[in-house]
Parts: C-alpha cells; structure tokens; sequence
C-alpha cells in the first residue's frame, strides 16, 4: 500500500512539475514576443492615405486593407473635419503598424477656384500635401495610394500586393497603376455612370519610394513626377468600389442631377462581390452606405 501511495505522490509531484515547466516556457515565449520584434520583411509594401471629411466610408476602407501592409500611413490636414480624424485615430491606435499625421496647413480641394487663378500658395497645394506624406516613406518601401472613398475587395488586393513582391525579386523598376469599380450612390442606390464604369490605373499608383519626385500642381489636380525608364504595369483586376461624392469631369458634378438612362446598375458578378467583401464592412461600420439598393 505504502508503495502504491509513493507512486501515485510521484506522479502528481511530476505532473505538478511539467505543469510550472509548461507556464514558464509559454510565458517566456509571450515576453519575447513583446520584447524582440519580428524579422523585417524583404520587400516592404505600405499604404498611403490622405484623407478628408470621409466618415461614411474610411473605416470600412481601412478594414479591407487590415493586415495587408507593412505600414498604413495616413496623413490629414489642420481643418475641422466631420468626425474622420477622431475615428481613424481610433483604429488606428489599435494596431502597431498604423501611423497617422497632420498636416499644418488648409489644403485647397482638386479644381478650385485658387488654382486656375493662381492664387494659392504652396503650403495649401494639393502637391504640397502629398510631398508631405511621402516623407514619411524609406527610399525602398513601397507606396501604395489607397483612397478614403473605396472600399477594396481584399483577396484581390493582397494578390496585387503579392505580384509586387515577387516583381521586386527580379526589377522595382516597375510602376504600377490598379483600377476599380467606379461606382456611386444615386437617389439611394448603387450605379455606375455609363461609359465610365472604371476608375483608376496611373492615377491609383505602386512604386517604390526612391523613384517619386516631388508632386507639380496643376489647375485642377496634384500631377505625380517620377524618375524615367519605370515600365508600366496595369493589372486587369478591378480592386475596389468607390463611393464618388461628385462627378468631375462630368457634364454635371451632381451626381443627384444625372438621369437614369446615364446610369447603369450592377451585373451578377458585380453584386456578388459587393456583398461578398464590401457590405459586410459598410455594415459593421453602420454606414448609410449599407442601405443602397441595386
């Protein structure tokens, strides 16, 4: 009986043992993890947002980027906005790799008036602005334009952002343009304008850090300047849907006044990816956005 007694004493003693052993290792293993940082990756592709007064959409946008990027850095300018700052703050304080920063200075909107009279001053360009964020990037990091007012399908993005990686094994050489559903809201639902169903490709660029030169100013937009010799590539993926909040360029900005024969719905496939990867976010989000019809 005494033996069996020592046996059993034994076995709780070398339970309780490998039971401390156990704790000890997985609790060395979480301070390590907090105390040395993961290994750098090879090829650094991060994503650059400007933004401004885009409260209906920019946290679903960040949502579909999540976890995609090395960085996502955003940058704002010094002007009262509707709630956008203060809940891109919020997200963005959860998460290690999200950095935000102000401009100092009121920026001029693309076409005002400013601009084509030429009475602007360089701080309150557009260009101004994006030079601003793009000193926030390393000579080799990529940068990724992600606009505040689309929402991306994610499995398409991060393949974009794979193709870039592997590319860089063999040139950064390469400037990339990507394009996307260029949609919007009319009279509560959601349309394309005929003819004009894409947006996007150079203006949506990828290049490396090292290669942009200091934006230009035109009478209407910022104008990206970038080292010769870059091939370009365009994909012929589609990779977000955009909630335009006026038509530019169109006979009308008012995306309210168009009619309906100007308009075009969704097909099939359109709709599925829409409510495959984008409503759920708008929904999650509480956007209006996410009662549109179809």
């Amino acid at each position: 009986m005494n033996k069996l007694k020592r046996k059993a004493y034994l076995f709780i003693y070398l339970f309780i043992y490998l039971f401390i052993y156990l704790c000890c290792c997985l609790a060395t293993y979480a301070l390590l993890a907090h105390i040395v940082p993961p290994p750098e990756p090879k090829v650094k592709v991060s994503a650059f947002l400007r933004v401004k007064n885009e409260i209906k959409t920019v946290i679903s946008t960040l949502d579909s980027i999540d976890r995609l990027f090395y960085r996502i850095v955003i940058i704002h300018s010094n002007e009262k906005d509707d709630g956008s700052v203060a809940a891109m703050h919020e997200w963005c304080d959860k998460r290690k790799y999200c950095e935000m920063y102000e401009y100092p200075h009121a920026v001029l909107p693309a076409a005002h008036k400013d601009y084509f009279t030429r009475k602007w001053k360089k701080e309150n360009s557009l260009a101004a602005y994006y030079d601003f964020g793009l000193e926030k990037f390393s000579p080799e990091e990529y940068v990724v334009k992600i606009d505040g007012d689309q929402i991306y399908i994610k499995p398409r993005l991060k393949a974009f952002i794979d193709m870039i990686k592997r590319n860089d094994a063999i040139t950064d050489k390469i400037r990339y343009g990507f394009r996307g559903y260029n949609t919007f809201s009319w009279h509560n639902r959601l349309v394309f304008l005929k003819g004009h169903s894409v947006n996007g490709g150079q203006d949506s660029f990828a290049l490396k850090r090292k290669y942009i030169k200091p934006f230009a100013q035109s009478a209407r937009y910022e104008v990206m300047q970038y080292v010769s010799g870059l091939r370009l590539k365009i994909p012929s993926d589609l990779y977000w849907f955009h909630y335009m909040k006026q038509l530019r360029g169109y006979k009308t900005e008012d995306k309210e006044k168009v009619s309906q024969k100007e308009t075009q719905p969704l097909n099939e496939k359109e709709l599925e990816l829409y409510k495959k990867y984008i409503l759920p976010l708008l929904k999650k989000n509480n956007s209006p956005y996410q009662n549109l019809k179809f």
